[in-house]
C-alpha cells in the first residue's frame, strides 16, 4: 500500500526486488498496477510495463521452413535452420544438434541422407550470437510419400541452457512423379477376321502436382 502525506505533491517510488538466478531463460514481462484509491482519489495511468532482460547463457533453435523437396539424382537440396544465443555471451558455448527420425508416421531413413542421419556440433565465439546450420538431403528419382524428421539441440556445455522447444519438425516432401497402369478388364474376346475389338488400359499419374507432363513408353508382349 502506498500512502502519500496529505499535501504532498513529491513523487513516490515503488521498488521491486527480483530474484536472481543463473539459468537460462527468455526475456519476460512484469506489470504494476495501482487500484482501490482512497476515498477522494482517482487513478490516471494505472499501469506501467517493464521487461526484465535474461543476462545468463541460453540458445534456441529456430527454423523458418520446415518443408523442403528431397531433389533428384545430381541435384540434391538443402535447408537451414538456426540455433541463436541469448543473454550473457560473453564466455564460448557449445550445442550438440542431431536430425531425428520423425516421432511417428512416414519419416526419413538414413538413405535420404547419403547413408546416414547428420549430426553435430554448433560453436560459438566469444560475443557471438547466431550460428545457422545446412543440411544437404540425397536426391533421388524414387516416388514416395512425404517423411518426416526432427532437427534436435541436446548437450549444451556448462552454464549454457536450452530455452523453447529443444526440437522441430520438418518434412522431407516427394518431388517424383508414378505413374502406373491397370487394365479396364481382365479379359478381351478376340472375335473373327475384320473385327476389332479393344483391349483397355488406364494410366495414372501421382506425384509432384506441378509437374507440367510425364512420359512413359508403353508396347504389348
Amino acid at each position: 500500500t502506498l500512502t502519500v502525506a496529505d499535501g504532498s505533491m513529491a513523487d513516490q517510488l515503488i521498488t521491486v526486488v527480483l530474484r536472481g538466478d543463473v539459468v537460462g531463460e527468455f526475456d519476460e514481462g512484469l506489470t504494476l498496477t495501482l487500484s482501490s484509491p482512497s476515498s477522494g482519489t482517482s487513478l490516471g495511468n494505472a499501469s506501467a510495463t517493464h521487461t526484465v532482460l535474461n543476462d545468463d547463457p541460453a540458445v534456441q533453435l529456430l527454423m523458418a521452413t520446415t518443408q523442403v523437396f528431397e531433389g533428384n539424382e545430381g541435384d540434391d537440396r538443402a535447408f537451414t535452420f538456426q540455433v541463436q544465443r541469448t543473454g550473457d555471451l560473453s564466455q564460448t558455448a557449445t550445442v550438440t544438434w542431431n536430425l531425428l527420425a520423425a516421432a511417428s508416421g512416414a519419416s526419413v531413413d538414413e538413405a535420404d541422407f547419403g547413408g546416414a542421419f547428420p549430426g553435430g556440433l554448433v560453436s560459438f565465439a566469444a560475443g557471438e550470437a547466431t550460428k545457422t546450420v545446412t543440411v544437404v538431403t540425397d536426391g533421388d528419382e524414387v516416388y514416395e510419400p512425404n517423411e518426416g524428421f526432427r532437427i534436435a539441440l541436446s548437450q549444451p556445455s556448462a552454464g549454457l541452457t536450452v530455452i523453447g522447444a529443444s526440437e522441430v519438425a520438418g518434412t522431407l516432401k516427394n518431388d517424383d512423379v508414378q505413374v502406373t497402369i491397370a487394365a479396364n478388364s481382365a479379359t478381351v474376346r478376340e472375335y473373327h477376321a475384320n473385327q476389332y475389338p479393344g483391349a483397355y488400359f488406364t494410366l495414372s499419374a501421382q506425384g509432384l502436382s506441378s509437374a507440367s507432363s510425364a512420359l512413359v513408353s508403353w508396347h504389348v508382349e
